[in-house]
Protein backbone atom coordinates (compact mmCIF):
# COMPACT_ATOMS: atom_id res chain seq x y z
CA UNK A 1 0.00 0.00 0.00
CA UNK A 2 1.26 3.47 -0.88
CA UNK A 3 -0.08 7.02 -0.74
CA UNK A 4 -0.38 9.67 -3.44
CA UNK A 5 -1.85 13.15 -3.75
CA UNK A 6 -4.20 13.70 -6.67
CA UNK A 7 -5.62 16.79 -8.36
CA UNK A 8 -9.26 15.72 -8.47
CA UNK A 9 -11.60 13.11 -7.02
CA UNK A 10 -14.92 13.37 -8.91
CA UNK A 11 -15.24 12.48 -12.57
CA UNK A 12 -17.43 14.35 -15.04
CA UNK A 13 -20.24 11.91 -14.17
CA UNK A 14 -19.69 12.30 -10.40
CA UNK A 15 -17.91 9.00 -9.90
CA UNK A 16 -15.00 8.64 -7.52
CA UNK A 17 -12.36 6.05 -6.72
CA UNK A 18 -10.69 6.40 -3.35
CA UNK A 19 -8.23 3.61 -4.12
CA UNK A 20 -6.47 2.14 -7.15
CA UNK A 21 -5.73 -1.56 -7.24
CA UNK A 22 -7.61 -4.30 -5.42
CA UNK A 23 -7.02 -7.19 -3.04
CA UNK A 24 -10.11 -9.29 -3.94
CA UNK A 25 -8.17 -11.44 -6.41
CA UNK A 26 -11.02 -11.93 -8.93
CA UNK A 27 -9.52 -13.86 -11.85
CA UNK A 28 -11.45 -11.96 -14.55
CA UNK A 29 -11.01 -8.37 -13.29
CA UNK A 30 -11.03 -5.84 -16.14
CA UNK A 31 -9.29 -3.21 -13.97
CA UNK A 32 -6.03 -5.09 -14.51
CA UNK A 33 -6.07 -4.03 -18.18
CA UNK A 34 -3.05 -2.00 -19.29
CA UNK A 35 -5.30 0.63 -20.92
CA UNK A 36 -5.94 2.13 -17.46
CA UNK A 37 -2.31 3.14 -17.09
CA UNK A 38 -1.68 1.69 -13.64
CA UNK A 39 2.06 1.96 -12.99
CA UNK A 40 2.20 -0.18 -9.85
CA UNK A 41 1.34 -3.77 -9.01
CA UNK A 42 -2.40 -4.29 -8.96
CA UNK A 43 -2.31 -5.70 -5.41
CA UNK A 44 -0.24 -2.71 -4.20
CA UNK A 45 -3.15 -0.47 -3.20
CA UNK A 46 -2.79 3.20 -4.07
CA UNK A 47 -4.46 5.41 -1.46
CA UNK A 48 -5.48 8.94 -2.45
CA UNK A 49 -4.53 10.71 0.76
CA UNK A 50 -6.19 14.04 -0.08
CA UNK A 51 -9.43 12.48 -1.37
CA UNK A 52 -11.61 13.71 1.49
CA UNK A 53 -10.43 17.31 1.16
CA UNK A 54 -11.06 17.22 -2.59
CA UNK A 55 -14.47 15.62 -2.13
CA UNK A 56 -15.65 18.23 0.36
CA UNK A 57 -14.46 21.05 -1.90
CA UNK A 58 -16.27 19.47 -4.86
CA UNK A 59 -19.52 19.05 -2.92
CA UNK A 60 -19.38 22.65 -1.71
CA UNK A 61 -18.98 23.96 -5.25
CA UNK A 62 -21.79 21.98 -6.83
CA UNK A 63 -24.86 24.07 -7.58
CA UNK A 64 -27.20 21.08 -7.82
CA UNK A 65 -27.41 17.92 -5.76
CA UNK A 66 -26.66 14.66 -7.58
CA UNK A 67 -25.77 11.02 -7.07
CA UNK A 68 -22.16 10.31 -6.08
CA UNK A 69 -20.96 6.87 -7.21
CA UNK A 70 -17.98 4.66 -6.44
CA UNK A 71 -16.77 1.13 -7.07
CA UNK A 72 -16.67 1.05 -10.87
CA UNK A 73 -12.88 0.58 -11.01
CA UNK A 74 -11.96 -0.49 -7.49
CA UNK A 75 -14.26 -2.00 -4.90
CA UNK A 76 -13.98 0.49 -2.01
CA UNK A 77 -14.59 -2.22 0.57
CA UNK A 78 -11.16 -3.77 0.27
CA UNK A 79 -9.42 -4.90 3.45
CA UNK A 80 -7.50 -1.59 3.72
CA UNK A 81 -10.79 0.33 4.06
CA UNK A 82 -11.48 -1.25 7.43
CA UNK A 83 -8.36 0.46 8.80
CA UNK A 84 -8.33 3.70 6.79
CA UNK A 85 -12.11 4.32 6.71
CA UNK A 86 -11.78 6.61 3.69
CA UNK A 87 -15.17 5.53 2.36
CA UNK A 88 -16.95 5.92 5.69
CA UNK A 89 -15.57 9.44 6.04
CA UNK A 90 -16.72 10.14 2.49
CA UNK A 91 -20.21 8.91 3.36
CA UNK A 92 -20.31 11.33 6.27
CA UNK A 93 -19.55 14.21 3.88
CA UNK A 94 -22.08 13.00 1.32
CA UNK A 95 -24.76 12.84 4.00
CA UNK A 96 -23.81 16.19 5.50
CA UNK A 97 -24.08 17.97 2.16
CA UNK A 98 -27.31 16.23 1.16
CA UNK A 99 -26.13 14.27 -1.88
CA UNK A 100 -27.21 10.80 -3.00
CA UNK A 101 -24.90 7.79 -3.10
CA UNK A 102 -24.46 4.52 -4.96
CA UNK A 103 -21.71 1.92 -4.68
CA UNK A 104 -20.69 -1.29 -6.47
CA UNK A 105 -19.20 -3.95 -4.20
CA UNK A 106 -18.78 -7.68 -3.62
CA UNK A 107 -17.98 -7.39 0.06
CA UNK A 108 -20.10 -7.83 3.16
CA UNK A 109 -17.92 -5.16 4.78
CA UNK A 110 -20.52 -2.72 3.52
CA UNK A 111 -22.68 -3.72 6.48
CA UNK A 112 -20.32 -1.72 8.68
CA UNK A 113 -21.78 1.44 7.10
CA UNK A 114 -25.45 0.44 6.98
CA UNK A 115 -26.29 3.18 9.48
CA UNK A 116 -24.93 5.90 7.19
CA UNK A 117 -26.48 4.33 4.11
CA UNK A 118 -29.88 4.45 5.82
CA UNK A 119 -29.39 8.09 6.76
CA UNK A 120 -28.42 9.02 3.20
CA UNK A 121 -31.41 7.18 1.78
CA UNK A 122 -33.81 8.75 4.28
CA UNK A 123 -32.61 12.19 3.31
CA UNK A 124 -31.83 11.80 -0.39
CA UNK A 125 -31.22 8.48 -2.17
CA UNK A 126 -28.91 5.50 -1.72
CA UNK A 127 -28.65 2.42 -3.94
CA UNK A 128 -26.25 -0.46 -3.27
CA UNK A 129 -25.08 -2.53 -6.24
CA UNK A 130 -23.84 -6.07 -5.58
CA UNK A 131 -22.04 -8.29 -8.09
CA UNK A 132 -23.12 -11.95 -8.27
CA UNK A 133 -21.39 -14.29 -10.71
CA UNK A 134 -21.94 -17.83 -9.54
CA UNK A 135 -24.41 -19.72 -7.37
CA UNK A 136 -21.87 -22.44 -6.53
CA UNK A 137 -19.91 -21.55 -3.38
CA UNK A 138 -16.87 -23.68 -4.20
CA UNK A 139 -16.64 -22.21 -7.68
CA UNK A 140 -17.04 -18.72 -6.24
CA UNK A 141 -13.97 -19.25 -4.05
CA UNK A 142 -11.93 -20.01 -7.17
CA UNK A 143 -13.21 -17.10 -9.24
CA UNK A 144 -13.24 -14.50 -6.42
CA UNK A 145 -10.93 -15.91 -3.75
CA UNK A 146 -10.40 -12.99 -1.35
CA UNK A 147 -13.88 -11.53 -1.00
CA UNK A 148 -17.28 -12.54 0.38
CA UNK A 149 -18.86 -15.60 -1.19
CA UNK A 150 -22.15 -15.45 -3.07
CA UNK A 151 -24.07 -16.71 -0.03
CA UNK A 152 -22.53 -13.96 2.10
CA UNK A 153 -23.44 -11.35 -0.52
CA UNK A 154 -26.97 -12.71 -0.59
CA UNK A 155 -27.13 -12.13 3.15
CA UNK A 156 -26.04 -8.53 2.50
CA UNK A 157 -28.92 -8.13 0.04
CA UNK A 158 -31.35 -9.41 2.67
CA UNK A 159 -29.99 -7.03 5.31
CA UNK A 160 -30.26 -4.09 2.93
CA UNK A 161 -33.80 -5.13 1.98
CA UNK A 162 -34.81 -5.19 5.64
CA UNK A 163 -33.14 -1.79 6.16
CA UNK A 164 -35.17 -0.28 3.31
CA UNK A 165 -32.17 0.39 1.06
CA UNK A 166 -32.78 -0.42 -2.63
CA UNK A 167 -30.37 -2.78 -4.36
CA UNK A 168 -29.25 -3.61 -7.89
CA UNK A 169 -27.38 -6.78 -8.88
CA UNK A 170 -24.71 -7.06 -11.56
CA UNK A 171 -25.04 -10.52 -13.13
CA UNK A 172 -21.60 -10.64 -14.74
CA UNK A 173 -19.28 -11.95 -15.89
CA UNK A 174 -20.63 -15.32 -16.91
CA UNK A 175 -17.57 -17.30 -18.00
CA UNK A 176 -17.98 -19.56 -21.03
CA UNK A 177 -17.64 -23.29 -20.22
CA UNK A 178 -17.39 -22.51 -16.49
CA UNK A 179 -20.52 -20.91 -15.01
CA UNK A 180 -22.69 -20.43 -18.12
CA UNK A 181 -25.32 -22.95 -17.03
CA UNK A 182 -29.06 -22.77 -16.45
CA UNK A 183 -28.56 -23.98 -12.89
CA UNK A 184 -26.21 -21.09 -12.14
CA UNK A 185 -28.41 -18.39 -13.66
CA UNK A 186 -31.56 -19.74 -12.04
CA UNK A 187 -29.89 -19.94 -8.64
CA UNK A 188 -28.74 -16.30 -8.79
CA UNK A 189 -32.18 -15.17 -9.98
CA UNK A 190 -33.74 -17.02 -7.04
CA UNK A 191 -31.50 -15.02 -4.71
CA UNK A 192 -32.45 -11.77 -6.43
CA UNK A 193 -36.15 -12.55 -6.19
CA UNK A 194 -36.01 -13.34 -2.48
CA UNK A 195 -33.95 -10.22 -1.79
CA UNK A 196 -36.44 -8.08 -3.76
CA UNK A 197 -33.72 -6.34 -5.75
CA UNK A 198 -34.79 -3.29 -7.76
CA UNK A 199 -32.93 -4.31 -10.92
CA UNK A 200 -30.45 -6.75 -12.46
CA UNK A 201 -27.81 -5.58 -14.94
CA UNK A 202 -26.75 -8.16 -17.52
CA UNK A 203 -25.31 -7.24 -20.91
CA UNK A 204 -25.15 -10.85 -22.06
CA UNK A 205 -23.65 -14.13 -20.97
CA UNK A 206 -19.91 -13.84 -21.42
CA UNK A 207 -16.77 -11.98 -20.39
CA UNK A 208 -14.47 -9.32 -21.86
CA UNK A 209 -10.70 -9.74 -22.08
CA UNK A 210 -7.99 -7.33 -23.21
CA UNK A 211 -4.28 -6.84 -22.76
CA UNK A 212 -3.39 -7.06 -19.09
CA UNK A 213 -6.38 -8.90 -17.69
CA UNK A 214 -6.26 -11.57 -20.43
CA UNK A 215 -2.83 -12.79 -19.31
CA UNK A 216 -3.83 -12.93 -15.63
CA UNK A 217 -7.12 -14.66 -16.46
CA UNK A 218 -5.38 -17.35 -18.50
CA UNK A 219 -2.80 -17.94 -15.75
CA UNK A 220 -5.63 -18.58 -13.30
CA UNK A 221 -7.39 -20.90 -15.73
CA UNK A 222 -4.23 -22.99 -15.88
CA UNK A 223 -4.19 -23.08 -12.10
CA UNK A 224 -7.83 -23.93 -11.40
CA UNK A 225 -9.16 -25.40 -14.67
CA UNK A 226 -6.40 -27.35 -16.47
CA UNK A 227 -6.91 -27.37 -20.24
CA UNK A 228 -9.49 -24.55 -20.18
CA UNK A 229 -7.04 -21.92 -21.46
CA UNK A 230 -6.45 -23.90 -24.66
CA UNK A 231 -10.21 -24.20 -25.18
CA UNK A 232 -10.58 -20.43 -24.85
CA UNK A 233 -7.76 -19.76 -27.29
CA UNK A 234 -9.19 -22.18 -29.86
CA UNK A 235 -12.71 -20.74 -29.53
CA UNK A 236 -12.07 -17.02 -29.20
CA UNK A 237 -8.48 -16.24 -30.16
CA UNK A 238 -7.80 -12.65 -29.07
CA UNK A 239 -11.38 -11.36 -29.24
CA UNK A 240 -12.46 -8.70 -26.76
CA UNK A 241 -16.00 -10.00 -26.16
CA UNK A 242 -16.18 -13.71 -25.39
CA UNK A 243 -19.86 -14.66 -25.59
CA UNK A 244 -21.06 -17.93 -24.17
CA UNK A 245 -22.33 -20.53 -26.66
CA UNK A 246 -25.40 -20.66 -24.40
CA UNK A 247 -25.93 -16.89 -24.51
CA UNK A 248 -29.25 -16.88 -26.38
CA UNK A 249 -30.84 -19.61 -24.28
CA UNK A 250 -29.66 -18.18 -20.96
CA UNK A 251 -30.72 -14.64 -21.86
CA UNK A 252 -34.21 -15.92 -22.64
CA UNK A 253 -34.36 -17.43 -19.16
CA UNK A 254 -33.01 -14.21 -17.65
CA UNK A 255 -35.47 -11.91 -19.43
CA UNK A 256 -38.46 -14.18 -18.76
CA UNK A 257 -37.72 -14.56 -15.04
CA UNK A 258 -37.14 -10.84 -14.55
CA UNK A 259 -40.38 -9.99 -16.37
CA UNK A 260 -42.31 -12.48 -14.24
CA UNK A 261 -40.94 -11.00 -11.01
CA UNK A 262 -41.27 -7.39 -12.27
CA UNK A 263 -37.54 -6.77 -11.81
CA UNK A 264 -35.95 -4.05 -13.95
CA UNK A 265 -33.55 -5.67 -16.42
CA UNK A 266 -33.06 -3.11 -19.16
CA UNK A 267 -29.56 -1.68 -18.49
CA UNK A 268 -30.45 1.80 -19.78
CA UNK A 269 -33.49 1.98 -17.53
CA UNK A 270 -31.45 0.87 -14.52
CA UNK A 271 -28.70 3.40 -15.22
CA UNK A 272 -31.29 6.17 -15.45
CA UNK A 273 -32.61 5.07 -12.08
CA UNK A 274 -29.12 4.99 -10.57
CA UNK A 275 -28.23 8.44 -11.89
CA UNK A 276 -31.51 10.18 -11.04
CA UNK A 277 -31.49 12.39 -7.98
CA UNK A 278 -34.81 13.82 -6.82
CA UNK A 279 -34.18 17.52 -6.12
CA UNK A 280 -37.31 17.74 -4.00
CA UNK A 281 -36.01 15.10 -1.63
CA UNK A 282 -33.00 17.23 -0.77
CA UNK A 283 -35.21 20.22 -0.02
CA UNK A 284 -37.42 18.28 2.36
CA UNK A 285 -34.62 16.66 4.36
CA UNK A 286 -31.90 17.91 6.67
CA UNK A 287 -29.53 20.64 5.45
CA UNK A 288 -25.77 20.98 5.78
CA UNK A 289 -25.07 23.38 8.62
CA UNK A 290 -22.78 25.54 6.50
CA UNK A 291 -24.77 25.68 3.26
CA UNK A 292 -27.86 27.58 2.12
CA UNK A 293 -31.31 25.99 2.17
CA UNK A 294 -32.27 24.18 -1.01
CA UNK A 295 -34.87 26.24 -2.86
CA UNK A 296 -35.80 25.20 -6.41
CA UNK A 297 -35.13 28.07 -8.84
CA UNK A 298 -38.26 27.21 -10.79
CA UNK A 299 -40.55 27.78 -7.78
CA UNK A 300 -43.46 30.13 -8.63
CA UNK A 301 -43.88 33.44 -6.77
CA UNK A 302 -46.03 33.21 -3.66
CA UNK A 303 -48.15 35.76 -1.79
CA UNK A 304 -47.30 36.46 1.81
CA UNK A 305 -48.78 38.37 4.72
CA UNK A 306 -47.05 40.91 6.88
CA UNK A 307 -48.61 39.06 9.79
CA UNK A 308 -50.12 35.61 10.04
CA UNK A 309 -50.70 32.78 12.47
CA UNK A 310 -50.15 29.17 11.51
CA UNK A 311 -51.44 26.13 13.34
CA UNK A 312 -50.86 22.52 12.41
CA UNK A 313 -53.58 19.88 12.24
CA UNK A 314 -53.33 16.52 13.97
CA UNK A 315 -51.59 15.09 10.91
CA UNK A 316 -48.68 16.88 9.26
CA UNK A 317 -49.54 15.19 5.98
CA UNK A 318 -53.05 16.63 6.13
CA UNK A 319 -51.73 20.18 5.84
CA UNK A 320 -52.41 23.22 8.02
CA UNK A 321 -54.99 25.89 8.54
CA UNK A 322 -53.76 29.42 8.00
CA UNK A 323 -55.27 32.71 9.04
CA UNK A 324 -53.82 35.70 7.21
CA UNK A 325 -54.29 39.37 7.86
CA UNK A 326 -53.06 42.63 6.32
CA UNK A 327 -52.23 41.11 2.93
CA UNK A 328 -49.39 43.02 1.37
CA UNK A 329 -49.15 41.35 -2.05
CA UNK A 330 -46.05 39.66 -3.44
CA UNK A 331 -43.02 40.21 -1.28
CA UNK A 332 -39.47 39.53 -2.48
CA UNK A 333 -37.49 36.83 -0.67
CA UNK A 334 -36.40 38.99 2.28
CA UNK A 335 -35.67 38.17 5.85
CA UNK A 336 -38.39 38.05 8.47
CA UNK A 337 -38.60 37.68 12.19
CA UNK A 338 -40.49 34.66 13.44
CA UNK A 339 -41.65 33.90 16.94
CA UNK A 340 -41.97 30.14 17.26
CA UNK A 341 -43.88 28.83 20.28
CA UNK A 342 -43.07 25.18 20.60
CA UNK A 343 -42.73 22.45 23.17
CA UNK A 344 -39.50 21.87 25.01
CA UNK A 345 -37.22 19.00 24.03
CA UNK A 346 -36.48 19.47 20.33
CA UNK A 347 -36.76 22.93 18.87
CA UNK A 348 -37.90 22.85 15.27
CA UNK A 349 -35.01 25.03 14.11
CA UNK A 350 -31.25 25.03 14.29
CA UNK A 351 -28.89 27.91 13.47
CA UNK A 352 -27.39 28.00 9.99
CA UNK A 353 -24.65 30.61 9.73
CA UNK A 354 -23.82 32.21 6.38
CA UNK A 355 -21.31 35.03 6.55
CA UNK A 356 -22.46 37.68 9.01
CA UNK A 357 -26.16 36.70 9.00
CA UNK A 358 -27.83 33.80 10.73
CA UNK A 359 -30.99 32.00 9.67
CA UNK A 360 -32.68 28.84 10.82
CA UNK A 361 -33.59 25.59 9.07
CA UNK A 362 -35.75 22.64 10.19
CA UNK A 363 -34.10 20.10 12.43
CA UNK A 364 -36.50 17.37 11.45
CA UNK A 365 -37.67 15.87 8.20
CA UNK A 366 -41.22 17.06 7.47
CA UNK A 367 -44.38 15.03 7.33
CA UNK A 368 -45.35 12.35 8.07
CA UNK A 369 -42.66 11.64 10.70
CA UNK A 370 -42.36 14.61 13.07
CA UNK A 371 -40.72 14.69 16.50
CA UNK A 372 -42.67 13.85 19.65
CA UNK A 373 -42.05 16.60 22.20
CA UNK A 374 -42.70 16.93 25.97
CA UNK A 375 -45.60 18.93 27.33
CA UNK A 376 -43.69 21.86 28.91
CA UNK A 377 -44.26 25.10 26.96
CA UNK A 378 -41.60 27.64 26.07
CA UNK A 379 -41.13 30.60 23.74
CA UNK A 380 -38.18 31.10 21.43
CA UNK A 381 -37.49 33.92 18.98
CA UNK A 382 -35.74 32.95 15.78
CA UNK A 383 -34.90 34.47 12.40
CA UNK A 384 -36.42 32.52 9.51
CA UNK A 385 -35.96 32.85 5.71
CA UNK A 386 -39.22 34.04 4.17
CA UNK A 387 -38.56 31.94 1.07
CA UNK A 388 -38.49 28.73 3.11
CA UNK A 389 -41.78 29.62 4.82
CA UNK A 390 -43.47 30.41 1.52
CA UNK A 391 -42.19 27.51 -0.54
CA UNK A 392 -42.41 24.76 2.06
CA UNK A 393 -45.22 25.53 4.49
CA UNK A 394 -45.72 21.88 5.28
CA UNK A 395 -42.35 21.78 7.03
CA UNK A 396 -43.72 24.05 9.75
CA UNK A 397 -47.20 22.50 9.98
CA UNK A 398 -46.43 20.36 12.98
CA UNK A 399 -49.25 19.92 15.53
CA UNK A 400 -47.03 21.07 18.41
CA UNK A 401 -46.00 24.35 16.75
CA UNK A 402 -47.72 27.73 16.68
CA UNK A 403 -45.87 30.38 14.71
CA UNK A 404 -46.35 34.11 14.35
CA UNK A 405 -44.39 35.73 11.52
CA UNK A 406 -43.98 39.46 11.05
CA UNK A 407 -42.29 41.31 8.21
CA UNK A 408 -39.07 42.75 9.61
CA UNK A 409 -38.60 45.26 6.79
CA UNK A 410 -34.97 44.39 6.03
Amino acid sequence: MHYVKVKGILSAKNGMNLYRGCSHGCIYCDSRSTCYGMEHDFEDIEVKENALELLENALQRKRKKCMIGTGSMTDPYISAEMKLESLRKSLLLIHEYGFGFTVITKSNRILRDIDLLQKIHARAKCVVQITLTTYDENLCKKLEPNVSTTAERFNVLLRLRDAGIPTVVWLCPILPFINDTEENISGILDYCTEAQVRGIICFGMGVTLRDGNRQYFYSQLDRHFPGMKERYVRTYGTEYILSSPNNKYLMEIFNRRCAQQKIMHDPEQIFRYLNTFDEKQACMGLRPLRGPPCIPPEAPPRRFSTSFRWRGHASCAAGASLTRSARSGDLPPRRVNAIARCRVGQTPFQPNTMGSSTHFVPRFSPFPRAPCLPEIQCTQEVGLPLAVLGLYPEIFAHPSHTMIVRNSGH
